[in-house]
């Protein structure tokens, strides 16, 4: 067998070796990276000051490599600082920052500190021939301030056996890992297509699949819905590993739904296949068995015993199981004590498939930061890849109001005057930009700015940096939770400030008197692209990609060349498309054409007994609609979409739409909304689908300056702003009506401007719109209802 490449850095191997308990506060994020940078800095400068510089050097990285018969590891690292006297003898130096002082650290943690510093030395001895080496760790309090130095001496043959006893274990666990690959490999070979043969498309997109992941390039693939896209990216991607193409297959996915649907197509290809591992992470605050959802040992259990039962449950559940899913995790986390999303993340990173959200590759608050970077060789496929558009806006946006910290001032200003003060500030500097941009709820009620809030942001910072230990000494369950939530949103708009540059612009708006600023991303694609360049591989795909030059601007930041669009597996015959151009829907129109919306409803619904959905362009113009349908219409049955409907609400919405209807249904719903995507109607649960207007998201303050900030840059940005995601939220909501080879149904479509060149452009190949007026629509509509079961007449009998 082939010697295995591994390369691991120092930390890592450490942080293997020696446990340490878990303290996580929900909510509470230390940005311990920022400010342990920042002190790095601090003390290097100091050192570097009081030093001639030919005897100061900083960030040396040094490395060792350790061979068996199975394995060639390298390990890395860098030594903070290393200061010679003037005989040339050398002291390496270690900077650590920790939230209290040095005494009230965890040992282990201090241990670890030691240990690190130990590798470094061990492999500097070894580098320059030395038979002991002098060290000094240098641990800064980010509380007080303090520094607390420990200078140890340390002989090289110490050192070694220390090295030795440290690695021995990562290395047993090492070739475990890579004896259970090998098994995989011979596993997945020896799977086959799980189908006789495969859908229209599919095949083609699982070339297209296999060729991204073996080029390690990036591809948009549009497949239609019933091309079997789940399966036809999963089993290449699962192939691919077997062929050392790639490490890990991450399946990104932003809905409940589509977990549900990759978790029954990983058993589908292995088929009960051993050595194959996927995890599936779920939310944690759905995964959280506690009462009190607080992750503080002092609090938790499960928390207290982190690491050192962690080790323990994430081998045992390896060696015993493939599949880990929510019920799996929650059973074993259970058995050995410990919280089960702490127990899905360490799984995840030893696993060869992971299921999950979006933003655990993208979000900047809760991304697995070891998926992001080398040496692993990830797979990325993400699926309805559409929504990630927005989603990314989202995870680079951030709000705070002035009502938020009014609030959480009021609890803190008695028993913690000195950390509320901030508090107190920022709630003035609330007002003070109301007066600076002019607010008035009826005149201007927002205002933009292309810099951040700076004198916020430095006032927010000084509040975190303060409160860092605040949790502790609240006294109800009540107050940690406000604080902990109003902490981890205030965390978040700091983060965020600090990637402010020109895809960022500030908004402030007055409304119900509350203040709000907020942090608006325009542009997220370099952020995303800073994320994707470590991947080995990407594929965006979903049924809905077009136009494609839109999609690759806004999740790549350039248009893509490797693009794939698959045509429809259906029959084109069992899909109507018309067009009622002679509707007017903008906004100053749409009042005028009320009647003739209700005709079309009417019209196109009373062909056939049936289900229908009519998708409107906002909630107001839909109430007004349904008000004069039913004076007209008074024995039509009607369900609503209604907002903030609860899951029990939107269930019983979708469970109405029910096979084999004796009575007419009318689903009336807003496009873009919970029922536009993600919901498979299949056969008569759904017979038609009226999209009324184009579906172009409403005129906000957002959406201008996404036009403005692509008009200034060449493109055409009230496309980019309006016209497009409208345009995607037509294709998902016209997606409901054919769900499968057998499904037969119509769209109709309401709007003078479907009948323009631009928005025929649109319309996916297998369309074939034929453009109406008036009644025409309902003759039509019962012409192809009786076409089709005639068919299905001619078809029982012979």
């Amino acid at each position: 067998m082939e010697k295995v490449q591994h390369n691991v850095n120092v930390k890592t191997l450490v942080e293997f070796a020696i446990p340490v308990p878990l303290v996580i506060r929900p909510g509470l994020f230390n940005d311990a990276a920022m400010e342990g940078i920042r002190l790095h800095g601090e003390l290097s400068e100091e050192m570097a000051s009081s030093t001639s510089p030919d005897l100061f050097e900083k960030e040396v990285t040094v490395s060792h490599v350790i061979e068996t018969e199975l394995i060639v590891l390298e390990i890395s690292g860098r030594i903070d600082a290393i200061q010679f006297d003037d005989s040339g003898n050398a002291t390496l130096f270690e900077y650590k920052t920790v939230l209290y002082t040095v005494e009230e650290c965890q040992p282990e943690l201090i241990q670890r500190y030691h240990a690190q510093l130990k590798c470094y030395a061990y492999f500097y001895a070894l580098e320059n021939d030395l038979t002991y080496v002098d060290t000094e760790l240098v641990v800064k309090s980010r509380t007080d301030k303090s520094n607390h130095s420990i200078p140890i001496r340390y002989a090289k043959q110490d050192l070694k056996i220390f090295f030795d006893d440290l690695v021995r274990p990562y290395f047993e666990d090492l070739e475990s890992h890579i004896l259970r690959v090998t098994k995989r490999n011979l596993a997945i070979k020896s799977t086959d297509f799980p189908f006789a043969k495969h859908r229209k498309g599919q095949y083609h997109m699982m070339k297209y699949v296999y060729k991204t992941i073996r080029t390690g390039t990036l591809s948009f693939i549009q497949a239609p819905t019933g091309t079997g896209k789940t399966l036809g990216t999963l089993f290449p991607a699962v192939k691919a590993l077997a062929e050392d193409l790639t490490d890990k297959i991450i399946y990104l996915t932003a809905k409940t739904t589509t977990v549900s649907v990759a978790k029954k197509t990983v058993e589908l290809i292995l088929s009960g296949k051993r050595h194959i591992k996927t995890c599936i992470i779920t939310a944690k605050e759905k995964s959280c068995p506690q009462t009190e959802y607080n992750c503080n040992p002092k609090y938790c259990e499960r928390a207290a015993n982190f690491d050192s039962h962690m080790k323990t449950a994430s081998r045992r559940a390896l060696e015993d199981y493939d599949l880990f899913d929510r019920d799996t995790i929650d059973m074993l986390a259970s058995k050995y004590r410990v919280c089960p999303f702490e127990l899905s993340l360490e799984l995840a990173y030893q696993t060869d498939i992971v299921i999950c959200d979006y933003n655990y590759v993208f979000d900047p608050l809760v991304q697995l930061r070891k998926f992001c970077k080398p040496p692993y060789r990830i797979s990325l496929l993400i699926d309805e890849a559409h929504n990630l558009v927005e989603r990314s806006r989202d995870m680079y946006s951030s709000k705070l109001s002035k009502k938020q910290v009014r609030s959480v001032y009021t609890m803190l200003k008695d028993h913690f005057p000195e950390e509320a003060k901030h508090l107190k500030n920022i709630n003035k500097l609330f007002l003070v930009y109301k007066k600076q941009y002019h607010l008035d709820e009826k005149i201007k009620p927002a205002a933009t700015d292309d810099t951040s809030p700076m004198e916020m942001i430095l006032e927010i910072e000084e509040f975190l940096r303060k409160t860092e230990n605040l949790f502790d000494a609240l006294n109800t369950p009540e107050e940690r939770k406000a604080f902990s939530e109003f902490f981890g949103e205030l965390f978040r708009f700091y983060k965020i400030s600090s990637y402010f540059d020109e895809d960022f612009r500030t908004i402030y708006t007055l409304e119900k008197k509350d203040v709000t600023v907020h942090i608006y991303c325009i542009n997220p694609s370099n952020h995303l692209m800073n994320i994707l360049k470590h991947m080995k591989s990407t594929v965006f795909f979903s049924a809905t990609l077009s136009p494609f030059e839109y999609y690759s601007t806004m999740l790549t930041g350039n248009p893509v060349q490797n693009i794939a669009n698959l045509p429809s597996p259906f029959p084109k015959e069992n899909l109507l498309v018309l067009i009622e151009a002679g509707i007017k829907t903008t906004y100053r129109a749409r009042g005028e054409y009320i009647q003739s919306v209700v005709n079309l409803i009417h019209e196109c619904t009373s062909q056939k007994t049936g289900n229908y959905m009519i998708f409107f362009p906002s909630y107001t113009y839909m109430k007004t609609v349904t008000e004069s349908y039913k004076e007209q219409f008074p024995l039509d049955q009607i369900i609503m979409q209604q907002n903030d409907m609860s899951e029990e609400q939107r269930d019983e919405f979708i469970s109405s739409f029910t096979e084999n209807p004796e009575t007419t249904l009318l689903g009336f719903t807003v496009t873009g909304g919970i029922f536009s995507e993600g919901l498979d109607l299949y056969g008569d649960r759904l017979s038609g689908v009226i999209v009324i207007g184009v579906g172009m998201p409403g005129i906000c303050t957002e959406r201008d300056l996404i036009k403005l900030y692509y008009n200034a840059r060449g493109k055409h940005g009230f496309d980019f702003a309006y016209t497009y995601p409208g345009i995607n939220r037509i294709l998902q909501s016209a997606g409901r009506v054919i769900r499968s080879a057998s499904d037969y149904g119509f769209i109709a479509l309401a709007d003078h401007r479907y009948a323009t060149s631009k928005y025929k452009g649109f319309f996916p190949a297998h369309w074939h719109p034929e453009f109406i007026r008036d009644t025409s629509s309902g003759q039509r509509i019962r012409q192809f209802f009786h076409e089709h079961e005639a068919n299905l007449d001619y078809s029982a009998n012979t």
